[in-house]
């Protein structure tokens, strides 16, 4: 577990299958959970498959292969696992947590905001502190999706008391500020978050708009082409700084005074 929180998927998918200490159900969930994020899908499927034919009443291992299934490209049956866990449990905060995620994925932001909020309902009884966050953290993403800034906001501080100081908190923050148009604390707080993760170029192009907003034309522009320059394939960037050369007619790429 401990590897594959930390994203070594493959070292994980070795432990796991050379631990003979480990129950044989436990054993192949972790080499399932491995082989998804790998995108070994059959071999997952497989694990999955022998694990449940071992425990068949495990929620754990049906959560795992509703993660299957949407990894997979099918997101009926990923939708239909959740909807039986949630029928047996209705206080189930990860499975409502599932729902969000997989309503985000499909486009409905609505259904998205309303999974999220069952989830908090339980998630500080049901849930340890990454996933409380996580759900927190799509709750006001989901806000910023919908236009939704009050929403946001009120989400956000609920999160900056359960996890303050962190690159996610101070780039929602960011974000939250420059939808309220508060495009100084926007700037303020995004330049803070890069100072924890300076590489992170949606952090950046929203940096960079901030300033836009302030009046600021040079300063965005430098970080834009900084950032282009570090990320040739940041299409965000690029975009943005294309707006700044077409709102002052201006059709290369080019040096600007700003005044």
């Amino acid at each position: 577990d401990i590897l594959l929180a930390q994203g070594r998927f493959q070292e994980a998918l070795i432990a796991a299958a050379a631990d003979d200490g480990l129950a044989t159900s436990k054993r192949l969930a972790v080499m399932a959970s491995a082989q998804i994020a790998l995108g070994q899908q059959d071999d997952a499927g497989r694990s999955l498959e022998e694990a449940l034919a071992l425990e068949p009443g495990s929620r754990d291992l049906r959560l795992l292969q509703a993660r299957w299934h949407w990894a997979g490209g099918r997101p009926t049956e990923a939708r239909a696992v959740i909807d039986e866990l949630l029928a047996r449990d209705s206080a189930d905060a990860e499975a409502w947590l599932y729902r969000g995620r997989f309503a985000l994925g499909a486009g409905d932001a609505t259904g998205a905001r309303e999974a999220f909020a069952e989830a908090r309902k339980t998630a500080d009884a049901r849930l340890g502190l990454p996933d409380q966050v996580a759900v927190l953290v799509a709750a006001v993403e989901t806000d910023l999706m919908l236009g939704d800034a009050a929403s946001a906001a009120q989400s956000l501080r609920v999160l900056e008391a359960r996890s303050p100081n962190t690159f996610v908190t101070r780039f929602l923050k960011g974000r939250v500020a420059f939808a309220q148009r508060d495009f100084r604390n926007a700037a303020s707080e995004l330049q803070r978050a890069l100072t924890q993760q300076p590489g992170y170029g949606p952090a950046r192009v929203l940096l960079a708009a901030a300033l836009i907003e302030q009046g600021s034309g040079e300063l965005a522009e430098s970080e834009l082409n900084r950032l282009i320059a570090e990320q040739p394939g940041n299409t965000e960037a690029r975009k943005l700084l294309g707006e700044i050369y077409q709102r002052l007619g201006i059709p290369t790429v080019a040096t600007v005074r700003w005044t």
